[in-house]
This record gives C-alpha cells, sequence and structure tokens, in this order.
C-alpha cells in the first residue's frame, strides 16, 4: 500500500473582480477555523472565496483563530477577516506567515468595521522573517495585518515582478524584542515589484532601536515603506474630503534604495506653493537615507505629478538639508533658494566644505539646535569677505555644536576671510 502525505487544499469556484459585500453576508464562501487548519504546517488555498469563522474568547471579547499552518495562495483568492482575530507564530527568520505564488492573487478584504474604519478583523503573524511574501499579485483592502518580525523585515514584502495594491486597512510591521528594535516595514518593495497605493490605506513599520520600548534610543530613522522602485498613488483623499473627515488623512515615511534622480512617488497631486500640509503630494516625506530631498513636479502635460529624489547630504541648517552644489541664500534667518549672483551658503559634499559668502544673519534657533550641523567626522568652513551670524534666544545663550570645525567655539559667527567662490 502506498501512503501520500498531501497539503490539505481547500477550493471553490474562482473569484470576481468585485470582493465587496455585506457584512458578515459569507454565503457560498468556505469557512475557515481552527478545526480546518489543524493539520500540516502549511495550508493551500486555491481559487475561491474564503473567511476566517473562529471560535469565541472571553479574553479577547471576539472569535478567535491560532493557527501553526502558514497560508499557501495558489489560486485566485479572496479572504474576508470577518471579526477574527487570526493569530500565527512562524519559525523565525526567513519564514512567513502567508505565502503568496506566482501567478496566483490575494485580497484581504473585512465585512467588520465601524464608521471610523476600526476594523474587527486582524492577522497577527509573530517570530516572522516577513508577514506576507509576494510573488503574484496582493491587494490589501480591509482589515488589519501585523507582523512581529525577528529581524529587518516586513509586514509585507513584494517581490520582484510581484504587484502590490494596498487600498485600504492596515498594514503594519514591528519589532518582537522588547529591549532592542530592530527595523520593521509595513511594506518593503524589491528592485522590480510594482507597489500602488490608493484611498485611506494604513502602513507602518518601526523604528530600530536600543533599550525597552519605554525609553528607546533610536538607530535609524522610521520607515513605513521601503522601496526600490516607484510607488503610484491614485484616489487619494482631497483635501475637501480630509476636511469633512480628518480620519482620512494617511502620511507615509518613504525609505529609499534608488537612484538619485528617480521618481520615488508618482500621482502626486497639489499647490506646490501650498502650506496646508493637506495636499498629496505632501503626505510623503523621505526618511530613509537620512537627510535626502525629494523634490515636487506638478501635474501638467505627461507628468502625472512626481516626487523625484535628488539626493541625500551631511549637512543640514536648522535641520533642513543643505544640498550638494545647491545655491541657497538666508532670508528671515530660513534657506531659501538662490543663484550663484546672490547666494550666501554653499556646501560641497565631496569636500565636505562649506562656503559663506558675505552672510550677515539674525537666527533663532530652537532649544540647542545647532545652526550648522553636519552627519561627518569633520569639515572645512571657507569665508568669502565679512561674514556673521547673530543668535537671537532669549532663554539661553546657545553656541554653536558642529563636530570638529572651526565654527564650534564661536559664539557670534565664523572668522572672516577669503575664499575661492564655487564654480
Amino acid at each position: 500500500m502506498l501512503a501520500l502525505a498531501l497539503t490539505p487544499t481547500i477550493a471553490n469556484a474562482a473569484p470576481a473582480a468585485n470582493w465587496e459585500h455585506e457584512d458578515d453576508s459569507h454565503n457560498g464562501w468556505t469557512a475557515i477555523s481552527a478545526g480546518t487548519l489543524a493539520s500540516g504546517d502549511s495550508y493551500v488555498l486555491d481559487d475561491g472565496y474564503y473567511y476566517f469563522s473562529g471560535a469565541y474568547d472571553d479574553g479577547w471579547g471576539r472569535d478567535v483563530i491560532d493557527s501553526s499552518s502558514r497560508l499557501v495562495v495558489e489560486g485566485d483568492v479572496v479572504l474576508c477577516l470577518a471579526d477574527t482575530r487570526y493569530s500565527y507564530e512562524g519559525t523565525g527568520e526567513g519564514s512567513c506567515g502567508i505565502e503568496v505564488k506566482e501567478g496566483a492573487s490575494l485580497t484581504i478584504c473585512c465585512c467588520g468595521r465601524d464608521e471610523y474604519y476600526n476594523y474587527d478583523g486582524e492577522i497577527v503573524f509573530s517570530n516572522v522573517g516577513n508577514g506576507i511574501d509576494n510573488h503574484g499579485t496582493f491587494t490589501m483592502a480591509g482589515g488589519g495585518v501585523l507582523a512581529n518580525t525577528v529581524a529587518e523585515g516586513a509586514c509585507a514584502y513584494n517581490h520582484a515582478s510581484a504587484t502590490m495594491h494596498a487600498s485600504g486597512g492596515g498594514l503594519s510591521g514591528a519589532s518582537g524584542n522588547l529591549n532592542a528594535r530592530n527595523a520593521s516595514y509595513g511594506i518593503y518593495n524589491a528592485p522590480g515589484g510594482k507597489l500602488e497605493i490608493s484611498g485611506t490605506a494604513r502602513i507602518s513599520g518601526e523604528q530600530p532601536g536600543d533599550g525597552p520600548v519605554w525609553e528607546l534610543t533610536p538607530t535609524g530613522p522610521l520607515v513605513d515603506v521601503m522601496t526600490s522602485d516607484t510607488i503610484t498613488v491614485s484616489d487619494l483623499p482631497t483635501e475637501e474630503e480630509l476636511l469633512e473627515d480628518d480620519n482620512a488623512l494617511r502620511s507615509y515615511s518613504i525609505g529609499w534604495e534608488g537612484a538619485a534622480e528617480a521618481v520615488v512617488v508618482s500621482g502626486v497631486s497639489g499647490d506646490a506653493d501650498s502650506t496646508t500640509g493637506l495636499e498629496t503630494w505632501m503626505r510623503f516625506s523621505l526618511t530613509y537615507p537620512e537627510n535626502a530631498e525629494l523634490i515636487y513636479q506638478e501635474p501638467q502635460g505627461g507628468n502625472p505629478g512626481t516626487l523625484t529624489y535628488v539626493g541625500n547630504t551631511s549637512l543640514t541648517y536648522l535641520g533642513s538639508n543643505v544640498m550638494d552644489g545647491t545655491y541657497y541664500k538666508i532670508e528671515n534667518g530660513e534657506l531659501a533658494a538662490a543663484t550663484q549672483d546672490d547666494y550666501t551658503v554653499f556646501w560641497d559634499e565631496d569636500e565636505k566644505t562649506l562656503t559663506l559668502n558675505g552672510l550677515d544673519a539674525e537666527i533663532s534657533p530652537w532649544n540647542d539646535e545647532a545652526v550648522f550641523d553636519a552627519d561627518c567626522e569633520s569639515y572645512t568652513v571657507e569665508t568669502i569677505g565679512s561674514c556673521s551670524i547673530g543668535l537671537s534666544v532669549p532663554s539661553y545663550s546657545p553656541r554653536y555644536r558642529q563636530e570638529s570645525c572651526a565654527l564650534s567655539d564661536s559664539p557670534i559667527g565664523p572668522p572672516s576671510g577669503a575664499a575661492t567662490p564655487p564654480a
């Protein structure tokens, strides 16, 4: 007699394009319960509609499923989280809770939510490398997914040639280590991956650091989405919609692993001179590399509205980036664009040289914030003509605090001198 060990599979009719349904109306859908997942270390989902059907737990105050079987998606699948808390504990680095195979698709939705888009259904992964490994097409439409990664990882990892849509619900990366937090991203988009964000998708990562969470010492930036290719956005809530429902406002910290002069975000819009903070192009900030710069181009002609990575720098002025090879002047204490004819500040990143050209400014830094602060062992200051900086803060007498810099002991300003203007 021949015995075969088979990975369990469940299937029903292939899903239609429309996954939306009324609360708890799962007629014709296949239930996934703890009993369904009892055997095997993985469970295959083929074409069909599925929903979690947990058993009520007084401790959680809702239905729960604790699973030791990871889900493997091999067909076109819609999965509703309903009002269930589904949890899966992985085997450490390299493991995942859900794998979407190449050529397959998974849409996660949730029919249990309130008027504020707080969902009753959620997936919680622990001790995993990534929560969801996507090699096909993954759509996050509703519900919540949280992944506690054991090392640098992501709630949802979008591999090369895969496609990910985040249009609703939440994807959250977290660190399971109490005393040292590793970087964990909401989404990691690998080179060649296609990432689209729309609607009110919540995407959040965790900042790495040392020490317990209540007194964390950061060791790197907070990144919600780490990407190597352009993020395409569409149908984000407008300023008018946000004024009616501020719960719809979503902002994302982006990490970029691509080349300079490349488009990081495409499809944003709004007035470049707006100060409301509500324009769609303002909802994306570049936090990695640190001291990085994005340039916004308004939609016009063939340009859909883009945020382009210019580069990153070692030097900041009152916390604002001083970019390499760019002419600046200081107006009303703030850094402003200038030309070669009227600049007062110029930074050479390669030579680590700051040129001050006839700079005469009155500055009011916040607290003990450095006027010029460089993230490097040392840098050179060259002056053209007479230069001075007056510091005006009534509550204390700040001093420059650049390390290994000629200005570090000067309370007034840089020494006067002569230097060759930058080319």
